[in-house]
């Protein structure tokens, strides 16, 4: 049996990316924090709502400043596409922590993040998260059209 680029005899890459993926989310303090620079690559871009982008030391320095607090974290959806030496990773997340000083209570995110094996390493070179908006706030701004236009096609 071969392996793809990246995996190992005890690994694929989809248990690789899963580990990885776990480091990143479970950031409890500031020492993990460091690890977590560690899985990011240098020239990262990640994009959140309102069409803001951060850097790598954006995001860490947000971090580290404490601003940005988890209390409760639940994923759910998680699907990993691999495309040559690139890992997908979909997941829908479910949060309650603090932002900024403002209270988060269930928060329902939609994470994408592309992880790049650089020099033996994975590393995430991009990511997006966007808000899961209640489905009556999407019906009322016009989801439904485009709803009705996706089953059309299929």
């Amino acid at each position: 049996m071969s392996t793809r680029k990246g995996e190992t005899k005890t690994h694929t890459i989809e248990e690789q990316i899963m580990d990885c993926e776990n480091k990143l989310l479970d950031y409890k303090d500031h020492n993990h924090i460091q690890s977590i620079e560690e899985l990011l690559h240098e020239e990262l871009l990640f994009n959140i709502p309102g069409g803001i982008t951060l850097t790598k030391q954006m995001l860490m320095d947000i971090h580290y400043s404490g601003k940005f607090i988890t209390e409760s974290f639940s994923k759910s959806d998680y699907k990993i596409h691999i495309v040559g030496d690139n890992a997908i990773v979909s997941m829908k997340v479910k949060m309650s922590g603090k932002f900024f000083n403002k209270a988060i209570k269930n928060q329902k995110l939609h994470f994408i993040r592309v992880w790049k094996l650089c020099d033996g390493s994975w590393k995430v070179i991009t990511a997006a998260q966007s808000i899961i908006a209640p489905f009556d706030d999407l019906k009322a701004k016009g989801f439904n059209l485009f709803l009705r236009f996706l089953k059309r096609e299929k």
